[in-house]
């Protein structure tokens, strides 16, 4: 087979792990680019996945360099994983190694995450040993990822930031940091001092757990000064909390107005209406500004705060982003609830402007936007994803509500389902289904298929 077609083959099996490794099996040529994905990311979530990996290196070097991605994953015993399956009869956790296995280099990754099992209160905290790992591991590091962890000090979650170098991503999700306010912390020996003068993504997520945690993201930001940011990141999923404080989204955003490209806010925060407000009217303009997101819920918050900002004279795209959660089962009573929530977003947060539609309050402020998107987010185990017949009937009572509103913005409407991760789901054309995902295809069975998946036609996101 030659070189084109092998590839065009394992492209369209990008995200289908059975298949790639029985494509394996196949020829030489579909091996050499079906290995590339199949080890692109790689996953540990025990001192022996380490070892195991180590006899897989020593039999195939190449695949050191294959490697982009590494995830350190504390594994969700209540989603039933088991060691079991990879033939451990006894399993050493991520956060009780004391020693850290002699695992050759990562010469080629570029991305390195850690996740820890931050639920019910019990908080993974980063073992010694995986904390000093770093640049030794990863020279080539440049975005580092920290999920439901807890960290004793500021000084222990700045020291692994340093231990990375500098990098060109960050990303705090569900991160609980202890300051310790009864004794104030030593100042950070020089080696330990993160460097984020290079940094140009910063993602912040459902960090509000304590005032501590608020105050140590606002302290990295403030002591370390991330200036020529091109992407910040500020929400949280849950409608009953809140994102980070208003202190920490001012600071970065006074500091990066000038660079950044890609902005995503949730305008939700701890402090009052007029804090919040007169914090976003006292912003400058944003004049390299491309995608602005705002997270919309039942109420005229999002034009509230439009109307407040100084404007993006560049600004091409805008996102509403809707969070469409429910029973992973969609039944119709799952249809009905998604609707009667769409129904609650369009009441609450529309009309817009007594006197002007949505479109002209938004021409006004970006004169440039040639887009706006409602984004569907939808979560990945949802029965949804296999529903195209509601996906359809869910589009239309959004673009009617739009319309009947008088947002006048039919000529630049785009409606895009997207998932957990906020990245478009491409549905296949003929019927209308996402490409099976490794994670799912071990815990649930793809739904039945209902008369009203088999119409014609396809889906607004392709």
């Amino acid at each position: 087979m030659d070189t084109n077609s092998a590839f065009e083959i394992i492209s369209h099996c990008a995200g289908d792990i059975t298949t790639l490794r029985t494509l394996c099996l196949t020829s030489k040529t579909i091996r050499s680019f079906a290995i590339i994905h199949l080890f692109s990311t790689i996953h540990f979530t025990c001192a022996e996945d380490m070892t195991f990996w180590c006899e897989i290196v020593a039999r195939t070097p190449a695949l050191a360099v294959v490697v982009k991605t590494v995830k350190f994953w504390e594994p969700w015993e209540e989603l039933g994983y088991r060691y079991e399956r990879m033939g451990f009869a006894t399993s050493t956790e991520l956060r009780d190694i004391s020693v850290m296995p002699d695992i050759p280099p990562f010469p080629t990754v570029e991305v390195v995450e850690y996740h820890g099992n931050g639920f019910n209160d019990t908080w993974t905290v980063i073992p010694h040993a995986l904390k000093v790992i770093g640049t030794t591991l990863f020279p080539s590091i440049q975005k580092l990822q920290l999920a439901s962890l807890g960290f004793r000090s500021f000084s222990e979650l700045a020291s692994l930031i340093s231990a990375c170098g500098r990098l060109k991503g960050l990303s705090f999700q569900m991160i609980r940091v202890n300051k310790g306010a009864s004794k104030p912390e030593p100042p950070l020996p020089e080696t330990a001092v993160p460097d984020l003068t290079t940094l140009e993504e910063l993602w912040v997520k459902e960090c509000n757990y304590n005032s501590d945690s608020q105050d140590c993201i606002l302290s990295l930001i403030k002591e370390y000064s991330p200036s020529h940011l091109r992407t910040f990141t500020s929400e949280y999923f849950d409608y009953e909390r809140y994102t980070c404080s208003v202190d920490s989204v001012r600071e970065v955003l006074q500091r990066n107005a000038a660079s950044l490209v890609n902005l995503v806010l949730d305008p939700r925060f701890p402090e009052t209406q007029d804090e919040i407000l007169d914090m976003f009217n006292r912003l400058p303009a944003f004049p390299a500004l491309d995608s602005l997101t705002f997270w919309m819920s039942d109420n005229h918050w999002v034009e509230q705060v439009v109307n407040a900002l100084e404007g993006a004279p560049n600004l091409t795209r805008l996102n509403f982003r809707l969070w469409l959660y429910h029973d992973s089962s969609f039944s119709p009573e799952g249809y009905d609830d998604v609707r009667w929530y769409l129904q609650n977003i369009l009441k609450g947060a529309f009309p817009w402007g007594a006197s002007e539609s949505m479109k002209k309050i938004i021409t006004r402020k970006f004169p440039s936007c040639r887009h706006i998107v409602f984004q569907l987010c939808v979560p990945n185990d949802s029965d949804l994803h296999f529903r195209r017949g509601a996906r359809r009937r869910l589009e239309a009572f959004l673009r009617d509500g739009l319309e009947e509103s008088g947002a006048d913005i039919g000529d630049c409407l785009h409606l895009e389902w997207v998932n957990e991760e906020f990245q478009p789901v491409v549905y296949h054309a003929m019927n209308g289904k996402p490409a099976w995902g490794e994670e799912r295809s071990d815990l649930w069975s793809e739904p039945e298929t209902e008369s009203s998946d088999c119409g014609e036609g396809s889906d607004s996101c392709q």
